[in-house]
């Protein structure tokens, strides 16, 4: 997924697995993103897409390991997370192929 913004532009790139994690860190279970990329794993196959994502994330400085208070995520990826998941709005993802971009 990628986020981008007119006229001071920016863009925040996530994978779907980068995405689930963020969701389940602020408590939601689920997010409605095109073709359900999760849907139809097994416990295992998720936990693994999950560990990864989180990794990811990490690597990618977006969140980090605060002692004693659990994962700080930054606040670009928090606000995203708040806007997908708001009550209030329906919001449309779409998919595009890496080579359409």
């Amino acid at each position: 997924m990628v986020l981008s913004a007119m006229p001071d532009t920016f863009s925040l790139a996530l994978t779907p697995a980068e995405l689930a994690w963020l969701a389940g860190a602020f408590g939601q279970t689920r997010l409605l993103l095109p073709d359900a990329p999760f849907q139809r794993l097994l416990d295992d196959e998720l936990s693994a897409e999950l560990a990864a994502g989180q990794a990811s994330l990490v690597q990618r400085g977006l969140i980090r390991r605060v002692p004693g208070s659990g994962w700080q995520v930054d606040r670009v990826a928090a606000a995203l997370l708040q806007i997908l998941s708001s009550p209030e709005r329906a919001v449309s993802l779409l998919r595009l192929p890496r080579r359409t971009l």
